[in-house]
């Protein structure tokens, strides 16, 4: 039998192939229309991972060195692709080109390229200068030399508003406080958070200017970043402020995850003014004194801006410090009513909301879970139980309708059979889910917590849905999807591994809803039903430890007993239990008769052969039925 080569690159067809009839001089438009079929196959293929002499990868990279210097933008933007990929997988041919190659892309930076060209560039020359990590002599040549103009490169692109991406950036800012070793980098980072909440601050003072709030002074006292000064106006002011918070944020919670070598003092209290200032502002808020009203009205057009920005950086801060927070925790609890009852209908934010509240009930547990006050928990099942109902639509015709002083029957007519029913568009499947999973991180940890009516509705309403999902025929129209129906069984798990001590357990009918999720179209919903019913089994039918065997253990492997004159005394006290053996020959010195289960016991412990008729009767005496092993290996008689 031939053995299968261990690698697939070990057969060159393929590379060629793909050389003579994509990459040649003379079949340019096929690479253009083909470009992610070729890159899909060398991937997958690992084609490139050949011996740098290997003659057809010469002829790649020959090709791809013509392509990138082409000029033609179509080309340039093959070559650059082949080029990326050939540095991800042949790290020999680094030493050769990579110089060149490097060159080659800084160039392309300070053309006038596409977007999209621009970006795969930056992400090659990111990857080669990765490759450089380990290799001295290619630091020199390459990132030492380049590393400065790649920078003022990327300065001058910045202006490319489709190549920033906020969340990068901020991961890089935050790095660059740890840039230069240890020494001093704790009061590098410290200084660099105090900025950013100081700039945070800085721009509440002129959102804010037209709500009436307390002013704190000592907020003023602190360093900022210099930042662009933004026009006074706040119908072109006021955007650019909103975003400037949210990348302080940004750049708040990157600088609270950036790992470090030494210890870093989080300023807790100034992060949690800074969210508690953003949060006391509400649909509630009132108007300050000879406030503009329409400057008050842009205001509150970006709050919701403003508290999703919070929220993460809320969330970063309670990943970050933890139980640090203990403190804070009956503030936290009364943030999230205000901020549920203001955006009822409000997707995004509510499910952010909901995310916020699940992650401070897994850190703080039963804790929390006793803060949470009962319209908060009215609010959450409010939003479980968001079974959205049907609008009638154009060509449906109601019970009521007239025409022409004539009542009509109530009768479908064809264009209500035809168009199906539209339902509320403020029902959010997003909402929902984070609803779910509130709940059943809510029954896990707190379950005491939730008062008996509460429970009661909960388990109703949860049983309810997923009975109704198998006879709905369109479960997307309904407001449910796959997570959703996943959910709805996870909350149903969680509600019977946490039973409540005051009513009935849902163990009996979950146990048939499970059952009958095995027959569910989805294979998520298939997979995770089997796993409850074996959870739901270990919990209804309980098991006992299992059982001690022994082993025939020859006697060499026992270390021999000292003498009686060198074994140290035992030291005894309360909390001593003495071996079994001890106890054994105290009671064999003394003269009084011992129990005949005591006896056999201490007989049967030792390794003297017993007379067959003491076997006979020890085994004669118990009316438990013994195993067969234990008949044929204790009496040594046959099996007849």
């Amino acid at each position: 039998m031939l053995s299968t080569p261990s690698h697939v690159a070990s057969n060159p067809s393929i590379l060629y192939y793909l050389l003579s009839t994509y990459l040649s001089p003379t079949s340019t438009s096929l690479l253009s229309a083909n470009l992610p079929f070729v890159l899909k196959s060398i991937t997958l293929h690992q084609l490139l991972k050949q011996p740098s002499s290997h003659p057809y990868l010469h002829k790649w990279i020959t090709r791809i060195n013509s392509l990138t210097q082409s000029k033609i933008a179509e080309e340039r933007f093959a070559g650059v692709c082949c080029m990326r990929l050939t540095i991800e997988q042949v790290d020999s041919v680094i030493g050769e080109w990579g110089v060149k190659w490097a060159g080659w892309l800084v160039g392309l930076l300070v053309r006038p390229e596409s977007s999209t060209t621009l970006e795969t560039v930056i992400s090659a020359l990111s990857e080669l200068f990765d490759k450089t990590i380990d290799k001295p002599q290619l630091q020199r040549e390459i990132t030492a030399q380049l590393i400065p103009k790649f920078n003022s490169c990327l300065i001058t692109l910045s202006s490319n508003k489709k190549l920033l991406i906020p969340s990068f950036a901020a991961e890089c800012f935050a790095s660059v406080t740890m840039v230069g070793g240890r020494v001093g980098s704790a009061e590098r980072w410290r200084e660099t958070v105090g900025r950013a909440i100081g700039s945070g601050n800085n721009v509440l003072d002129r959102l804010l200017e037209s709500v009436d709030e307390e002013k704190d002074e000592k907020r003023k006292a602190v360093l900022v970043f210099d930042m662009p000064t933004v026009d006074d106006d706040y119908v072109t002011g006021f955007p650019v402020l909103i975003r400037r918070f949210e990348a302080f944020c940004e750049c708040i919670v990157s600088l609270l995850r950036i790992k470090a070598s030494v210890p870093l003092k989080v300023p807790v209290n100034q992060i949690i003014d800074l969210a508690a200032r953003v949060y006391s502002v509400n649909s509630n808020s009132i108007l300050a004194e000879n406030a503009d009203k329409n400057e008050f009205a842009m205001m509150m057009a970006g709050l919701p801006s403003l508290h999703l920005a919070t929220n993460k950086l809320l969330s970063g801060l309670i990943l970050c410090v933890g139980d640090s927070l203990l403190k804070y925790l009956r503030l936290l609890s009364r943030i999230f009513p205000n901020i549920l009852n203001q955006y009822k209908h409000h997707g995004l934010l509510k499910s952010s909301t909901y995310n916020l509240l699940n992650l401070c009930l897994q850190k703080y547990g039963m804790g929390f879970g006793n803060l949470i006050s009962s319209p908060l928990l009215s609010a959450i099942l409010s939003d479980i139980d968001n079974t959205p109902k049907a609008k009638e639509t154009v060509g449906s015709m109601s019970t009521s309708a007239k025409k022409a002083g004539k009542e009509r029957d109530d009768v479908s007519t064809s264009d209500s059979l035809v168009n199906p029913p539209i339902f509320n568009s403020h029902f959010d499947v997003d909402i929902k889910h984070a609803a779910l999973k509130v709940f059943k991180t809510f029954l896990i940890v707190s379950n005491q917590s939730l008062p008996a009516t509460a429970r009661r509705t909960v388990d109703s309403v949860i049983l309810s849905q997923i009975l109704n999902l198998g006879c709905m025929v369109d479960k997307k129209s309904a407001g449910f999807d796959e997570n959703i129906e996943l959910a709805l069984y996870d909350c149903l798990l969680s509600s019977v591994i946490a039973p409540s001590d005051t009513q009935a357990n849902v163990m009996p009918m979950a146990l048939k809803v499970f059952q009958n999720g095995l027959n569910s179209r989805i294979n998520q919903v298939q997979a995770f039903c089997i796993q409850a019913l074996s959870i739901c089994d270990l919990m209804y039918h309980s098991r006992l430890p299992p059982l001690q065997h022994t082993y025939n253990i020859p006697a060499s492997s026992f270390t021999p007993l000292r003498d009686d004159h060198q074994k140290q005394p035992v030291v005894e006290n309360a909390h001593t239990k003495e071996p079994d053996s001890m106890v054994k020959r105290a009671l064999l010195d003394t003269d009084e008769e011992l129990p005949d289960s005591m006896v056999k016991r201490d007989l049967l412990d030792t390794d003297e052969e017993l007379p067959d008729s003491m076997v006979k009767r020890d085994l004669s005496d118990t009316d438990e039925e013994l195993p067969d092993i234990v008949l044929s290996s204790d009496t040594g008689e046959d099996d007849g």
